[in-house]
């Protein structure tokens, strides 16, 4: 059975990965699109809305994390079920109740890690991102 939550949890990342990249991607283009329009008042640069951009990171990060473990996992185990691995994990006697404790586990997981983020990594990074910007946006 470790193998095979191994293998799960491996399928899972391999899910949440691209989902939480594009996701990231996407709304990081939005928010540095907006700071874009700030620039230029006072000493506020190119560089300090990319910086600014970066520190906010892993709170756009805690913000997507529900609709990246959804997404995430629906993708792998549509990948596993269109391979038909889910099917042959089934004929080798594991129930789906099995299945779904493996990939809870696997989410389980990630929602400690999401947890960490905003409770230690997320305050102080925040707050230095918006000193940072607040300074720079005034004289």
């Amino acid at each position: 059975m470790k193998i095979l939550n191994r293998y799960l949890a491996v399928s899972l990342l391999k899910g949440y990965l691209p989902v939480l990249a594009i996701f990231l991607a996407v709304f990081s283009l939005i928010v540095f699109v907006e700071e874009l329009d700030d620039v230029g008042k006072g000493r506020y640069t190119f560089w300090s809305a990319g910086e600014y951009l970066l520190l906010t990171l892993p709170s756009r990060l805690v913000f997507l994390a529900p609709f990246v473990a959804l997404l995430g996992s629906i993708m792998a185990l549509g990948s596993l079920a269109n391979g038909r691995e889910l099917i042959a994990i089934q004929a080798a006697g594991v129930s789906p109740y099995q299945i779904a404790w493996s990939v809870m586990k696997v989410g389980a997981c990630f929602i400690v890690l999401v947890g960490f983020l905003e409770e230690v990594v997320n305050p102080p990074l925040d707050q230095e991102a918006y000193f940072k910007r607040s300074m720079a946006l005034s004289d």
